[in-house]
């Protein structure tokens, strides 16, 4: 029950992610990567995602999964990206591993995370003699269980997923931009309790993408405000080549070059990150 999993590091600026446990029902390749602003001035990657398979006391498997996009502007956005997601990881693992479900999870819960979180990102500027701001950081989170799914978010970027029920490709939240394209939500922000959102699905849901914004012009059609299907289609086609239990490394590597290739870089110059967990046939364990 406890996941005790190994951290993982990306040369391009991933900061945190997980190997999953031999048994997790889902197939996942994840990638951070720099942008290229940062990268031509040797500036690290401000991204961070991490994850985490374990099962609830119903002996059920549920996946852990977070992102956070450190702010441009923020001196150590990228350790403050890091510290959230690891610290989301714990907190909803001890949820889980304490007997909670995904599907009774409450929006008072998640609010209570997002504070601890915030404190967890305070003591370590307060230890550094930093600002707080210099933490700055947008969050992504979710539980995705075998009947339910819950997921949670504070700033831009955005969750989208395939479900059983029929509907195809959605959103879950639209990206959370003030009057200008470059301002959002951050974890440090006072309202920040008040700010995120929160949806419990109570019914399965088999692929799940995550992604910062420096993917949201591709990945969004913000006119008609509904995602880029084919996209998924095609991205989530590569992940279910995987034979893989969990993480699979060698597509990892694969999505991780994708996303540094001119193709991408030409169109963002800013960092990215993209989650894509696909449930294995048959929910095989």
């Amino acid at each position: 029950r406890p996941f005790a999993l190994r951290e993982r590091r990306h040369s391009q600026g991933a900061k945190l992610g997980r190997a999953l446990v031999p048994d997790c029902p889902w197939r996942l390749a994840t990638a951070s990567v720099a942008g290229i602003s940062h990268r031509t001035r040797g500036v690290p990657c401000q991204d961070a995602h991490a994850l985490a398979c374990l099962t609830d006391r119903l002996e059920r498997p549920v996946l852990l999964l977070a992102v956070a996009d450190g702010a441009g502007t923020a001196a150590s956005a990228d350790e403050g990206a890091e510290l959230a997601c690891r610290t989301f990881i714990q907190l909803a693992g001890r949820y889980i591993d304490d007997g909670g479900l995904v599907e009774d999870l409450q929006r008072t819960t998640v609010r209570k995370w997002l504070a601890s979180m915030a404190y967890v990102l305070a003591l370590d500027t307060m230890a550094k003699k930093r600002p707080y701001e210099d933490h700055s950081c947008t969050f992504i989170g979710a539980l995705v269980g075998d009947s339910a799914a819950s997921f949670l978010q504070l700033g831009d970027g955005a969750i989208v997923v395939k479900d059983v029920v029929g509907k195809g490709w959605q959103y879950i939240f639209w990206p959370q931009h003030g009057e200008l394209a470059n301002m959002t939500n951050f974890l440090v922000n006072a309202d920040a309790l008040q700010s995120f959102e929160f949806r419990s699905l109570q019914y399965s849901v088999d692929e799940v993408a995550i992604f910062t914004d420096g993917l949201e012009n591709l990945l969004l059609r913000r006119a008609e405000k509904t995602v880029h299907a084919p996209f998924f289609e095609s991205a989530f086609a590569f992940v279910g080549q995987s034979s893989c239990a969990g993480l699979d490394e060698g597509l990892s590597d694969q999505l991780r070059e994708y996303l540094s290739s001119d193709v991408l870089t030409q169109k963002t110059n800013d960092d990215m990150t993209l989650i894509l967990a696909s449930k294995r046939p048959n929910g095989a364990r």
